[in-house]
């Protein structure tokens, strides 16, 4: 990915800056993942960090800002999960005991995103490694996703 790509995805989406610092020059190695996990407190913060991922990701169209958005959006749910010491699944535990409460329908919400979240060789040429994660749900999913943010659904 060129740096002018990912300066601009951070300008755009700097919210979600962390979550994609590792695609530029900054290797996984020195991200502090406690840290940016610890940043999480609740799940207003949550939803609506998720709902400006969609949205940007909805402006997105093909190509690298959507393996960006798609991969961010993985990548922030991993992060909730060690927030919530591995209550959604997705193998991320700590030691602790979960940062702040989750209904029965947020984690649901949570556990749906995880399960879209897919392996992918999709423009490898811009990884550090051949696979990584993207958001890719399935058509009813994406939907139901997208109505438990409050967005317009963009499942196409």
């Amino acid at each position: 990915m060129s740096k002018i790509c990912l300066i601009l995805g951070l300008l755009i989406l700097p919210s979600i800056a962390n979550a994609v610092s590792y695609q530029g020059s900054k290797p996984m190695e020195s991200r502090d993942i406690e840290k940016e996990a610890a940043e999480i407190v609740s799940m207003k913060q949550v939803k609506d960090e998720l709902r400006d991922i969609l949205t940007e990701m909805s402006k997105c169209g093909t190509g690298s800002c959507n393996n960006e958005t798609s991969l961010s959006i993985c990548d922030y749910v991993a992060l909730v999960d060690i927030q919530l010491n591995g209550e959604i699944g997705t193998g991320m535990i700590s030691d602790k005991i979960p940062a702040f409460t989750t209904t029965k329908a947020d984690k649901e919400l949570l556990k749906r995103i995880a399960k879209s979240c897919i392996m992918s060789s999709y423009q490898h040429w811009n990884y550090p490694m051949f696979t990584h994660v993207r958001f890719y749900p399935n058509t009813k999913d994406c939907k139901w996703i997208y109505k438990q943010l409050g967005l317009k659904p963009d499942c196409g």
